[in-house]
Order: C-alpha cells, then sequence, then structure tokens
C-alpha cells in the first residue's frame, strides 16, 4: 500500500472536497439494491457512500485504513447501522463474507506493486460470497497526460467548512518502470493565500495487465464501463470500472 497518503490526512477538507454523493453513487447504490445479503465498501473514508447506503437500509461494514477518516465517519453517523473496521487491505480478516464488496473513488490505485495487488485480490476473493460481486474503479492510463510532468495545472475549486472558495492546482511524476505517478497538490483559500499541500502516490494498472491480475486471482469480468452511466468501455474514457464475479471451481 501508499504511504503518501496525506490527501486523507484531513478528514474534515476530505469532506468538503470529495464528499459529495455523486458521481458515483447511484451507480453503486443500483447494484447493492440488486444483490440481497451485506456489503463491504474498502477505503470507505468517511463515509461517504457508506452512510447513505445504511440510511436505505443496507447492512454494510466500512473499512479504512485511516483511524482519523473512520473518526469522521463514525461522528457524522451515531444513529446509524454501521460497522467501521480499520484495518489493512493486505492483510483484513473479517469473519463473515459478503454478497457485494466495492471500491470506489480509484482507492484501488493506493495498490502500488503487482505482489500487493495480487495480495489483496486475493483477500478480497476470500471475503466474497460465491455468488457476490466485486466492483471496483481506476483511472485509464493516459500516457500523453501522464508525459505531462512537474506542470502545475488548476484542477478543481470547492467550499470549505465555512464556505471559503477554496481553488486546488497540481503537478505530477511519474515512473515509467514502476507505473507509479506522484501528485502533488496545492490548495489556496481566497486571496490566494496557501492553505495546504500534500502528497499522494498511485499507480497506473492498463487494462490488458488488470484482466490479468483478475483473471489469476479467480476473478472473471462480466462488464467493463466507462462511465458511471454503464457506458461500454472503449478505451478512450477516463475511468474503468470493472464488475466482476468468482470463477467457479477456481483453484
Amino acid at each position: 500500500m501508499s504511504d503518501d497518503l496525506e490527501e486523507y490526512g484531513d478528514p474534515l477538507n476530505y469532506d468538503c472536497e470529495y464528499g459529495s454523493f455523486e458521481p458515483d453513487g447511484l451507480f453503486y447504490l443500483s447494484l447493492a439494491n440488486q444483490i440481497n445479503g451485506p456489503i463491504l465498501d474498502l477505503g470507505c473514508g468517511t463515509g461517504r457512500l457508506t452512510i447513505p447506503f445504511a440510511k436505505k437500509g443496507l447492512s454494510i461494514v466500512g473499512f479504512d485504513n485511516s483511524p482519523i477518516m473512520l473518526k469522521r465517519a463514525k461522528e457524522k453517523s451515531p444513529d446509524v447501522n454501521v460497522e467501521w473496521i480499520q484495518g489493512d487491505f493486505l492483510s483484513f480478516r473479517i469473519a463473515n463474507k459478503f454478497n457485494f464488496i466495492f471500491i470506489a473513488g480509484n482507492a484501488f490505485q493506493a495498490v502500488l506493486t503487482n505482489d500487493d495487488q495480487n495480495i489483496f485480490l486475493s483477500n478480497v476473493k476470500d471475503h466474497l460470497a460465491s455468488t457476490g460481486l466485486f466492483v471496483f474503479c481506476t483511472r485509464n492510463p493516459n500516457l500523453t497526460e501522464l508525459a505531462r510532468e512537474n506542470q502545475e495545472e488548476y484542477w478543481h475549486t470547492y467550499r470549505d467548512e465555512i464556505g471559503r472558495e477554496v481553488k486546488a492546482f497540481g503537478y505530477h511524476s511519474y515512473d515509467r518502470l514502476t507505473q507509479i505517478a506522484t501528485y502533488i497538490t496545492h490548495r489556496y483559500q481566497e486571496l490566494l493565500i496557501k492553505k495546504s499541500t500534500t502528497k499522494i502516490s498511485l499507480r497506473y494498472t492498463f487494462p490488458q495487465e488488470m484482466e490479468a491480475l483478475l483473471k489469476h486471482n479467480g476473478f472473471k469480468v462480466i462488464h467493463k464501463y466507462g462511465g458511471y452511466c454503464g457506458e461500454i468501455f472503449d478505451g478512450k474514457q477516463e475511468q474503468i470500472i470493472y464488475i466482476c464475479s468468482l470463477v467457479e471451481n477456481f483453484q
């Protein structure tokens, strides 16, 4: 797993910047509603999707490696029936199996090596019911974009907890050998007063490589989408959404 996860060091700012239920919430919710049984939200953060799912009456476990993100999730959901579990993607063990396991927000990219990806996918397989679904998304590697290194760009604007406008700018470096991009984000409040700088490392896994990893670990890809409206992935979209089931009698 990546040790460069400063993006998740401020749960309150995370909620302001990334806390919206959309663009992916209804997509995952529609899948969850089609499946009876418990749900596991891996990399749940502050409960962005976990809490709304639980409020819909779904049985869900929120799992994350960050104690401070989970603390924020618990503070936001005192009267909501969610089991929150803190642990590592590579070594988690939960007693029951799940009919639906999902990883939102491209969190899979925080697993930085093939070895760790295999360990993680093996863990997911061990926790997925025989007829369950495993769904996750990653960014589609864009070599032109990844080659545009060390060029600071404007990314987006959001409002902080007291309504002040914050502009996020950033740049990245990309290691072609490891396929890891390291992103530096600068956030500025109104009047261009710097608020914070964070760093995060993410691995870009190419589509055929990903499908080989999934097959090696006992999964088959039953759908591959390029967007949350169910667009079939054609290689051009920014996102890849994998919907997977278990291979029957996989050894």
